[in-house]
Formats: C-alpha cells, structure tokens, sequence
C-alpha cells in the first residue's frame, strides 16, 4: 500500500487520532468545532503545561518547516483534531495539535485568502489532570520527534498512580505492549542513558542498558555508551551475546530457602568427584 504524502508532509499519524477523539470526547461536556480563527486568537500559546516540545512560538513561526505544514493545511484541510482546554480567563491551553496551531497562526499571518477546513475538540475547565495527560501522552505516543526521557515518566506515572497493567495502556494509547515496556523501564536507567533516549531511541537504549549492566564492573556508564551508543540494535544484540558467553559461571551455585538448600552444579562431574559428592551427601 503507497502512504498518503500529504500525511508524509504533514508529519502526523491520522490513524492514532481516531482513538485520541474517543478519549477526548468520552470526557463530559467536550465539544467538536469547526476551527474558526476566533478560536485560534484565544490560544494561549505561553501555555506549555502539556508541550514537551523544547521549540517555543517564537522559533516555530519563523522555522521554514512551520511555513510548509500551513501550505499544507491551506491545501489539504487539517488531517488531525487540535485539542483544546478552557481556561478560566476565557482562553484556551493546548492539549494536543501545538506544531499544527502554529503553523494555522502562520498561515493566517503570511498566507492571502488563508482558510482552514478542520475541527477542534474543545475540552471543559473542570476536568482532572489525569484525564488531559490521556490525551497528551496519546499524542506524544505517535509523535517522531517527542522527547523520550519525559514521555517515559509520563507513562510511569499512569501506570503507577491508575494501577494499569502494560497491555491496559498498549490498548489505550494504540502502540505494542513491548513499546511501553520499554518506556517504563526507561525511568530507572542511569542519567547519562537517559540524556541521549532521543539519540538512540527507546529500543537501542534497552540494549545499552542491559551491557551497562555487564560491564559496569570494569568501566564507568560514560565510558561504555561512548563506545556502543553508535551500534545498530543487531550489532547491541551480538555483542550482549559475546559479552554473555565470556562471563565466567562459578562451579556450583548454592540456593537457600525455608524447604532446604538446592546445590547447582556449573560443570560436568568425573567418576571420583561424584563418589565423594555422594558420601559427603550420605553424611550429611
């Protein structure tokens, strides 16, 4: 199957928008509305509550790429929903859609006859926290270019404050049990791993983490991302395979517990060894 350009140009994901609409608008007293620009004039672009982005307005309007996706949604219409929340002073903060709002300010500031043909879905005042980070972690889930060590969190968070299990938020936010695997273990790696989630993505980064683990006796955690962090996930995955087979196994290893003792041997015996094994058993 050929992929749309104008999703290709866009940079979004329209299909994950079909679950982020059921979300937002399962909320009481949301509405969907034609986005007019007198509601684009009431955005409080300052507003980062739920913006990971580290781009502010000011860099977005004058950022070519900015210039673009307003051409595009001047020529094909909005593909996914802005989502908005009322503020108390009659504004409105950004849940989901801050690239996209720029860009419509963008094209309505430097594009003659600009018009829009989207929708909005605009959420009330009194609604919890939690219910507006459903949206913008849904968001975040299916973005490229979202900051991983604060989506990490966010999904740690909701995991640990709901009580939900792995496949519970895979099903919600419509990505693989092992992607929000990865991201909640991602909040316990070692800071320096975590400054570069972006660098090398969640999937590498689980590979780096498991040979800081092998090798954290020998060298510091600086030290072995500044040698593997270029390695594709296949060259992380052979060498964790290396570094396993040189580890060297004790001779026995002994497992105590409240039933009694399991001795685990690591070798073959030879005939002598297991004579002498099964008198000093017998009296025992």
């Amino acid at each position: 199957m050929s992929k749309n350009p104008v999703y290709d140009m866009l940079g979004e994901k329209s299909k994950s928008d079909n679950r982020k609409i059921q979300i937002a608008l399962a909320i009481p007293g949301s509405e969907l509305l034609d986005f007019k620009r007198e509601i684009l004039e009431k955005i409080d672009f300052e507003d980062r509550t739920f913006i990971n982005r580290e781009a502010n307005l000011e860099k977005l309007m004058e950022n070519s790429k900015t210039e673009e996706l307003a051409q595009s949604i001047y020529a094909a219409g909005l593909i996914n929903h802005v989502y908005l929340q009322k503020k108390e002073n009659d504004t409105y903060r950004i849940l989901s859609g801050f690239r996209r709002s720029i860009a419509i300010k963008k094209g309505f500031d430097s594009i003659e006859n600009f018009s829009i043909q989207g929708q909005v879905v605009i959420i009330p005042t009194d609604v919890s926290k939690n219910d507006l980070e459903k949206i913008s972690i849904h968001e975040n889930l299916h973005r490229e270019d979202l900051k991983l060590s604060e989506l990490a969190f966010k999904i740690y968070r909701d995991s640990a404050i709901n009580k939900k299990t792995f496949d519970e938020i895979a099903a919600e936010y419509s990505v693989s049990t092992g992607y929000v695997k990865r991201l909640k273990a991602a909040v316990n790696y070692d800071k320096e791993l975590i400054d570069i989630l972006n660098e090398v993505g969640i999937k590498r980064a689980e590979l780096l983490n498991r040979i800081i683990k092998l090798l954290r006796s020998e060298h510091t955690v600086s030290e072995i991302l500044e040698l593997y962090k270029d390695y594709t996930a296949k060259g992380l995955e052979e060498e964790i395979k290396d570094l396993k087979s040189k580890e060297e196994k004790p001779k026995y290893e002994i497992k105590q517990s409240k039933k009694g003792a399991t001795i685990k041997l690591n070798q073959a015996l030879t005939g002598e060894q297991q004579q002498k094994l099964e008198e000093f058993l017998k009296n025992l």
